[in-house]
């Protein structure tokens, strides 16, 4: 068992098997930390890239050693929208969308 540093916000992990890769996006800190496996207990951090405020949904393509990362942009919430169940007002519509590509 190892402790991997990453930033705050982790709900998800992309991992390229055959590089030995774990991608960690972390939506609070705006960032994905890069860690190769080095040994079942070894790690070590290759990069950390700097994404946008809550960027965390990823998915990694094995053949190409490529992770993607999207993070939509939201416009205002109507002046009238009600709170959702969480108790915070509900988001406006999609008015834009960020996509990182990260290779090696």
């Amino acid at each position: 068992m190892a402790t991997i540093p990453n930033g705050q916000g982790v709900d998800a992990l992309g991992w390229d098997p055959a590089e030995k890769l774990i991608y960690i996006p972390a939506g609070r800190d705006s960032s994905v930390t890069i860690v190769h496996e080095d040994s079942p207990d070894k790690y070590h951090v290759v990069a950390t890239v700097t994404t946008a405020s809550g960027a965390k949904t990823i998915s990694v393509d094995t053949v190409k050693h490529t992770a993607y990362l999207f993070q939509p942009v939201y416009g205002p919430a109507p002046s009238n929208a009600p709170q959702g169940e969480s108790g915070r007002r509900v988001r406006g519509p999609v008015i834009g969308a960020f996509l990182y590509i990260i290779t090696h």
